[in-house]
């Protein structure tokens, strides 16, 4: 199990401020902020100085600089939320566990935001958490976001355990988010990474151990991005995805994941997108050298698409001349009611087999370029009127390949079944 993150807070002194309040351990340190009675008055500054103090500022108002505990916990946003309060590492390390809270919406039209900058504001820069990261949205939409939003390139390294609950949201919900904020910003954690209750999930970076991705109960859509912006992500675990009953889209946009991936969805319409970018969600100015990147999962890749009219692509849909997404091991997926559609569009396996299951529905499974020499290829459609489909340029390799479409008014498109570039060994068609 991962190690959670405690706090562990020395006895406490409170020293009042015009707006905020700041805690200090029994030696003086700088262990909590939070705001008085009357909230916040500016967005708060907290920034890292050469000896590793934290100078903190509100607005024009300067607090001062303090030397921080072992653990530090902010809370802002709860009484006046609204605002975007930040962290600049301005290229040095802050030792501590570091607690986050981000308020609590609740009736107000405002969201917080917190940043964290490896630089300053306006300005790059690499700097470190040395410690822990635990981050606890409210009621309402909050963000949680690594560099700027603008194209500023900051990174930000985290050396412990990373946990996030953005909290229950109101109804309907889709407006908290953490993540990396802009093409420029990368976010490096040497340990695992759990990410609650949040609407919004985009990542660039490297994660040094496994990424838990729940949605748990909280009713919203979730759209997650591995890879954001297309820029990579390396992930040095395994990867678990949760989402709940509405539709989710899910994109491996350039990633790279050294375990395996576990995706499971709830009763809803959701999009898995593994190893592209959907051309709807390329603003037309993203780096090519990026967006046409391989990705690869080095392990198995299992994926329950849940009740619902669910789509999973696994290729890459911006470059057709190459095999771009490569699994290490087998490939599973699991349809259930509904009309889903599997596309395998430039796939490779290296694993020794590929299932697709699904349930009831009018489903198409459809296949353009797959490179799986040493797979076998189950395909088992369901009750419904089915359709099978090959690409008339379709490029297939693998050892056999069997389509069984159970009950229902099947159809099969060969396209030039015979004249593939990668003839398959055996086919057995059951339509």
């Amino acid at each position: 199990m991962p190690r959670k993150f405690r706090p562990q807070f020395e006895k406490l002194e409170t020293r009042w401020c015009p707006a905020l309040l700041l805690g200090f351990d029994d030696v003086g340190d700088l262990v909590s902020i939070a705001e008085d009675s009357a909230g916040q008055e500016a967005e708060v500054s907290l920034q890292v100085d050469a000896d590793g103090r934290l100078h903190v500022q509100e607005g024009a108002t300067d607090y001062g600089v303090h030397d921080v505990g072992v653990a530090l916990s902010v809370s802002l946003g709860q009484i006046v939320p609204g605002f975007s309060n930040r962290l600049e590492l301005n290229d040095q390390t802050l030792n501590t566990d570091l607690s986050v809270s981000l308020g609590d919406q609740g009736a107000s039209p405002g969201a917080t935001t917190f940043f964290v900058l490896g630089g300053t504001l306006g300005s790059e820069g690499e700097g470190t958490i040395n410690g822990g990261l635990n981050v606890q949205g409210g009621s309402g939409g909050q963000g949680f976001v690594f560099g700027e939003t603008d194209p500023v390139p900051h990174v930000v390294n985290v050396t412990g355990f990373v946990h996030a609950d953005m909290g229950l949201g109101g109804s309907g919900e889709s407006s908290d988010f953490i993540g990396t904020g802009s093409p420029a910003a990368k976010l490096r954690t040497l340990d695992d990474m759990e990410v609650f209750r949040s609407a919004g999930v985009a990542l660039s970076g490297s994660i040094g151990g496994d990424l838990f991705i729940r949605a748990g109960t909280k009713a919203v859509s979730q759209e997650i991005y591995l890879g954001n912006f297309g820029r990579p992500l390396g992930i040095g675990g395994n990867v678990f995805i949760l989402t709940g009953n509405l539709a989710d889209v899910i994109e491996l946009e350039n990633a790279t994941i050294v375990g395996n991936l576990s995706i499971r969805t709830g009763n809803g319409a959701d999009q898995v997108r593994l190893g592209n970018i959907d051309p709807a969600n390329d603003p037309g100015d993203l780096d090519p050298r990026f967006t046409n990147a391989p990705s690869a999962v080095f392990g198995k890749v299992f994926a329950d698409l849940g009740e619902g009219e669910d789509l999973l692509e696994a290729g890459d849909v911006v470059s057709s001349e190459t095999a771009r997404f490569t699994i290490g091991q087998t490939l599973e997926v699991y349809g259930g009611t509904g009309n889903d559609t599997v596309n395998f569009n430039n796939l490779r396996v290296i694993g020794d087999t590929i299932s697709v299951y699904t349930n009831e529905g009018n489903d198409r499974f459809f296949m353009y370029r797959v490179q799986a020499a040493r797979a076998r290829v189950l395909a088992l459609l369901g009750d419904g009127d089915d359709t099978f489909e090959v690409d008339a340029a379709a490029q297939l390799r693998m050892v056999a390949l069997t389509v069984n479409g159970r009950g229902g008014a099947d159809t099969k498109i060969e396209g030039n079944l015979a004249d593939f570039t990668f003839p398959v060994n055996l086919f057995n068609f059951e339509l």
